[in-house]
């Protein structure tokens, strides 16, 4: 059996036209979505905490980032969820996010490559979106270094432990990690 289904839906703008349908759809379920302002941070805080009741001790699975992403908006939603996002990771009984217990999808595309789109820059004359897109994947390598799972100390001692066993005359005056690799100075 599935469980319930909550949508939080964030746009530019909800008040303009092209919104109307999002508008509608939260009157009707005001327990499933939720529109988030994403350029006004209260409105994101306020959507935070909204959200967090809805969702009780469940936490979140997923959190989709699309249009507009790259403003402080989705730096701030990303982390007004983390908490609930988090808590659904934990759930699962298996250390660190995934899209099987709680994950941030963060929609991009090829205009924010350094690679792919260059050549393609005199067909599609799109810098700022270029930019905004570029700028996406920043935010998404970053977050993703930002939430890996810490190293536990056991492991980490364990590791200092057979570095510092099996250290020679070779290795004098070096720095090493608690794996034994060379860190450059």
């Amino acid at each position: 059996m599935m469980a319930a289904v909550k949508e939080l839906s964030t746009c530019r703008d909800p008040d303009e036209p092209k919104s109307e349908v999002l508008r509608k759809l939260a009157k009707k379920h005001p327990s499933v979505i939720t529109i988030i302002r994403l350029d006004d941070p209260c409105s994101v805080k306020e959507s935070g905490k909204k959200v967090g009741s809805l969702l009780g001790n469940n936490g979140l699975n997923l959190l989709v980032n699309n249009a507009a992403i790259v403003a402080n908006g989705s730096i701030q939603t990303n982390r007004e969820y983390l908490p609930y996002l988090q808590t659904a990771a934990k759930a699962s009984g298996t250390p660190g996010m995934s899209c099987n217990k709680a994950a941030v999808i963060n929609i991009s595309t090829v205009a924010g490559s350094m690679i792919r789109m260059p050549p393609l820059h005199t067909q599609f004359p799109v810098l700022p979106y270029a930019i905004s897109k570029a700028g996406c994947n920043m935010l998404t390598v970053l977050a993703a270094e930002e939430l890996k799972a810490p190293l536990e100390p056991k492991e980490s001692v364990e590791g200092m432990l057979h570095v510092i066993g099996s250290l020679t005359e070779k290795q004098h005056g070096g720095l090493f990690d608690y794996t034994g690799e060379t860190i450059s100075w």
